[in-house]
């Protein structure tokens, strides 16, 4: 199954909110998944706290094709890399600068995204292969921290991770993020049950950036 290239998941995720789909459950994950992308949101992060992530990302992105753009989350290893790469991931995201991660990214054209908390860790993890640099948890950092740091290293991108819902998620973009990770604000409580209340969220997010 082929993944998207850097430079086309680059900017099929411009201005996206990713959903971090990150449940013990894979029947569970997959619904929701579901849910989010019925309900307007274009792109996933399968973290590989999933059972069976790999399967899910590769169905996901059978069903969706090139609707709605599929990743992998959580990433630790080079060999996490190869198998979300072989299962279509369209990118990577970890929540650690991992160089062998960044590498094995940049050796298969996959669009990177590892994580940072200052501007220095930041710097770090763009020199590790980061083509968006994933804040996180973006809950512990004002949003205003972009356009600070983007001040005088223009060339970083960000993608703020956790800690972001419709009442901030403005804010973000106005400050300079190139994407949203979504995280517990769409999927905190929610099950198979509750996948209505999913798309309820959906809307809170889609409309606060319209």
């Amino acid at each position: 199954m082929k993944s998207m290239t850097k430079q086309e998941a680059l900017a099929a995720l411009r201005g996206q909110c990713v959903t971090l789909i990150r449940f013990d459950d894979f029947e569970t994950a997959k619904a929701v998944s579901h849910a989010v992308a019925e309900a307007g949101i274009g792109a996933l992060e399968i973290t590989f706290t999933v059972k069976d992530a790999p399967r899910l990302i590769r169905e996901l992105n059978e069903e969706f094709g090139d609707s709605v753009v599929v990743g992998a989350g959580t990433v630790m290893s080079a060999d996490q890399v190869e198998l979300a790469y072989e299962n279509g991931a369209d990118f990577i995201t970890s929540p650690c600068i991992l160089p062998e991660v960044g590498a094995a990214c940049k050796r298969l054209d996959l669009l990177c995204s590892m994580g940072a908390q200052t501007a220095n860790e930041a710097y770090q993890s763009h020199l590790a292969g980061s083509d968006l640099i994933k804040l996180f948890p973006g809950s512990s950092i004002d949003p205003d921290f972009i356009a600070a740091v983007k001040a005088p290293l223009p060339y970083l991108e960000f993608l703020p991770t956790d800690g972001v819902d419709y009442s901030n998620i403005s804010q973000w973009f106005a400050s300079g993020a190139y994407a949203v990770g979504i995280g517990s604000y769409l999927t905190s409580g929610i099950d198979k049950d509750h996948l209505a209340e999913v798309a309820s969220r959906c809307k809170l997010l889609l409309n606060a950036i319209k």
